[in-house]
């Protein structure tokens, strides 16, 4: 019955890939061989792309090859499989300083039970203050209109499960919103000068336009541990959901789906764990809904330095994130792990490059109760 159960997961995770995978390519500007010259290189398909940020310091560390990785609440954000083998309650939390002085947050509760997870994750984008104005006839050509605070956020419930002791699997379903604020409606009135105005309705009052929309998303993930040294075989769709309509465009989620694989090094190499040096190595395939596929990259040395401070370990990340439409690619943090009371704490930073004077930083809080 186990066996049963298992091939018919990884059968329907497969057919949704391939379904979900289909349409991208469907949607990206291609009539068969036929490539549309108005959308280059796939860019601008996909809305709600502030889901496209990474959610994890020690992940974004590794330029984002996250599917392997077991047992970190973060990992909800690049596979949900990896939450399966948490065990009793973990948070994740991760800031992130974006680019032009925009934030965004995530957090992840999970309480892990014998062969199941279940938990919530948030995300939260603050793009900040964007002062307001309207074009006008005066000596300065607009008047200001007040501060307007975009904000995008994404909710929803987990759930993971370890099949076996070699393959898990996990799925979460995400309401996802975004609020652009309010403007107010102008018309083009041809002659007059100047030759707009604003649109009014029945009683006067000038029309405004709210600008929000919101749908759902579903995220599944499969990890596969080969028995060969530990190496793990990885997959994960993300952001999975339907066409919106906004201003009478069409735009899709920001699909994603990866595939990558996993192994310690040491352990490749000699066939034997080393308990107190660990060199982890990924690697992940990425096509994106707006973006060509790329591959990902990334390397983490684990030192426990316990014999000198107690239950201490340290950690040094750097990788290659997938940004083939972008001048900057590397990644790099740390991370140290302590213990502390009945918790288990590790603090991690990771350092992004996205090119000339463009980059960002990550905090993240990971804690465990022992």
């Amino acid at each position: 019955m186990e066996t049963v159960t298992k091939r018919w997961l990884v059968g329907a995770f497969t057919l949704v890939c391939a379904a979900a995978t289909a349409r991208a390519q469907e949607v990206r500007g291609f009539t068969g061989n036929e490539y549309d010259p108005p959308s280059p290189d796939w860019r601008g398909q996909a809305g709600f792309t502030f889901l496209e940020i990474g959610g994890s310091a020690r992940a974004e560390g590794m330029g984002g090859t996250f599917t392997a990785v077991k047992g970190d609440p973060s990992t909800i954000f690049y596979n949900p499989a990896g939450m399966a083998t948490i065990k009793g309650f973990a948070l994740g939390a991760t800031r992130t300083a974006w680019i032009a002085d925009m934030t965004m947050n995530h957090l992840a509760l999970a309480y892990g039970f014998g062969h199941f997870t279940a938990g919530l994750s948030f995300l939260y984008m603050d793009y900040g203050g964007i002062e307001g104005t309207v074009v006008a006839d005066n000596i300065w050509g607009y008047v200001r209109t007040g501060t307007l605070k975009p904000s995008a956020y994404a909710l929803g419930p987990f759930y993971a499960m370890s099949l076996t002791d070699h393959f898990n699997f996990g799925i979460q379903v995400k309401y996802v919103g975004q609020d652009l604020g309010q403007n107010d409606v102008w018309r083009f009135i041809g002659s007059a000068s100047p030759p707009w105005q604003p649109d009014t309705d029945k009683t006067g009052a000038t029309r405004v336009k709210t600008n929000k929309t919101h749908t759902y998303t579903v995220d599944l993930g499969t990890q596969y541990v080969t028995g060969l040294r530990n190496i793990t075989i990885n997959m994960s769709l993300l952001n999975f959901g339907s066409q919106k309509v906004y201003y009478e465009q069409r735009f899709d989620t920001p699909v994603a789906y990866r595939i990558g694989v996993g192994a310690e090094a040491i352990e490749l190499i000699t066939g034997v764990p080393n308990p107190t040096n660990k060199v982890m190595l990924y690697a992940d395939g990425v096509d994106q809904r707006d973006v060509t596929l790329d591959g990902a990259f990334g390397l983490e040395y684990i030192a426990d330095i316990s014999n000198y401070v107690p239950g201490v370990q340290v950690s040094l990340r750097a990788g290659r994130r997938p940004a083939k439409n972008q001048d900057g690619q590397l990644a790099f943090g740390g991370g140290i792990r302590f213990g502390m009371s009945h918790f288990d704490v590790r603090l991690d930073y990771a350092y992004n490059d996205y090119g000339v004077l463009m980059n960002s930083n990550r905090l993240g809080l990971v804690l465990t109760v022992k």
